[in-house]
């Protein structure tokens, strides 16, 4: 009686077992925006991949340009405030400089704490060993970055439209300007908010915006492939058939 309570444990962790190994085997990964990635082809996944690769090495260098001239503007401007603030015998002229290192120091620092994810161009596809050699989970890790990267890039491309963007710019210089009138010369705080926001909108107006673009066309390659799969060409079903059932299959 005990040994065959104990051999009935034991068959039933090890059916237990074998039932968690086929839940891991059915387990596949999630890409943001291909969904479950078991289903697609080793093909299938490199297409994707490579279509990702041209679209980030595309947008490469308007996004390097835009990064790193604004952010060597932004710097130069700290060090030119610096130096005038330093040589001004005149409290206005001060002020006005002062005023003139705080607003680069702020834009200086927004352009390196978030700076923009296209100036890596296709650099976040290249995890581990690539071609024809690559393994199946490299592939599957590589487009998943793909995709994030991508949606980075089309979140940030949106926020150049968004109003708040425009809005602070506009209030961030109307600030700085009000710190000169109530400290300064109104005339210096007058062209203060004028050249603020005029290079505000400038950088606001250039920063890259094809991500948006992107994204959509990866979406219509991914409804594109997901609506011409196999399973979607191909049905199976029984046909009665007099003394025995025919497995049917239509392309």
């Amino acid at each position: 009686m005990a040994l065959a309570l104990a051999l009935a444990l034991v068959a039933t962790s090890a059916a237990r077992g074998v039932d968690d190994e086929r839940e891991a085997a059915d387990e596949t990964t999630e890409a943001p925006l291909s969904g479950a990635l078991g289903v697609l082809s080793d093909a299938e996944l490199d297409r994707r991949i490579a279509f990702l690769a041209r679209r980030f090495e595309a947008g490469r260098r308007h996004a390097a340009l835009w990064q790193y001239g604004f952010t060597s503007a932004w710097s130069t401007g700290i060090g030119v405030a610096a130096v005038q603030a330093g040589l001004a015998s005149d409290h206005d002229d001060r002020v006005a400089a002062f005023v003139t290192g705080g607003k680069a120091i702020i834009g200086t620092a927004r352009l390196l704490a978030a700076p923009h994810p296209a100036r890596l161009g296709a650099a976040p596809l290249e995890l581990g060993e690539t071609g024809a050699g690559e393994a199946r989970a490299t592939r599957e890790a590589r487009l998943v970055a793909g995709e994030r990267h991508l949606l980075a890039i089309a979140q940030r491309a949106r926020r150049r439209g968004h109003w708040l963007a425009h809005v602070a710019n506009v209030g961030l210089n109307a600030l700085g300007g009000g710190l000169i009138l109530g400290l300064g010369n109104p005339s210096d705080a007058i062209s203060s908010v004028g050249v603020g926001v005029l290079f505000g909108e400038l950088l606001i107006w250039t920063e890259p915006g094809r991500g948006v673009g992107d994204l959509e066309a990866y979406r219509d390659l991914v409804d594109a492939r997901r609506s011409g799969g196999w399973r979607d060409r191909v049905t199976i079903g029984l046909v009665p058939a007099p003394g025995a059932l025919h497995l049917q299959l239509r392309f």
